[in-house]
């Protein structure tokens, strides 16, 4: 009777266990499913976490994932920046495209625009040999009068900078100190045409826009332009009083 005894109190206390241990697995079923698919319990967090735009609901990656792409400050918010862009003689000669051709500053609003529209610009002057763009400076390569030795004629490539902050600089080829130019008007020129731009961009951002860089842009060249014209023709009148004179 003893062993009887012991073995149904056994089989009570297995069965009663099998019993107890069902209950924990229907009672606790969930959370045990949850703990062990842990992408379950991301998604469910993140579904939570964009519905209150919390991102504190969130435990793992893929919820803040999710609550980053809801909330869409990212993509949104970002600041898109422009440039750099460079663009010289031998880019545009190689490339015979014509479609999205930007022809007027004020026609530019985008970084696409801005690189067609100097594109357009070296394309249409031979006399320019480059131009580089960044949000901080506007820099263009220009062929400009110098005499070298001081009365031999010759032309060498110049390079009006003006940076955001209105630092204007005209840079000649190493071996312009054999050569007289007439960097100081040059370099005031340039100053002249930006100024109003300048001052303009500096009341509202320390950076450049695509559309003040092209604005930038378009002033430069005509400077740079209008100095080379005035230094040809001053030599024309000065040979022709020559002529005249010996005549």
């Amino acid at each position: 009777m003893k062993y009887i005894g012991t073995i149904a109190f056994s089989l009570v206390f297995a069965l009663s266990a099998t019993f107890a241990l069902a209950l924990g697995v229907d009672g606790y079923g969930s959370t045990g499913a949850s703990a062990g698919t842990n992408g379950t319990i991301g998604v469910d967090a993140g579904a939570s976490a964009n519905a209150s735009g919390s991102m504190e609901a969130s435990g793992d990656g893929t919820s803040s994932g999710a609550s980053a792409e809801a909330n869409g400050n990212v993509g949104i918010n970002a600041e898109v920046n422009v440039g750099p862009i460079s663009i010289g003689r031998a880019d545009v000669d190689s490339d015979t495209t014509v479609e999205g051709a930007v022809t007027s500053a004020s026609s530019v609003s985008t970084g696409a625009e801005l690189s067609a529209y100097a594109s357009g610009v070296v394309k249409a002057d031979e006399n320019v040999s480059d131009v580089e763009l960044t949000e901080t400076a506007v820099s263009l390569g220009y062929k400009q009068r110098a005499r070298l030795f001081g009365f031999v004629p010759i032309f060498v490539r110049a390079t009006a900078t003006v940076k955001a902050n209105g630092e204007t600089t005209v840079r000649y080829p190493w071996y312009a100190f054999l050569a007289t130019k007439d960097s100081a008007l040059v370099t005031a020129s340039v100053k002249t045409a930006t100024s109003a731009t300048v001052a303009a961009n500096a009341e509202a951002s320390a950076k450049l826009s695509a559309a003040m860089q092209a604005r930038l842009l378009e002033q430069i060249h005509a400077a740079m332009q209008s100095n080379l014209k005035a230094s040809l023709m001053a030599e024309a009148n000065a040979k022709a009083k020559a002529g005249a004179t010996v005549q």
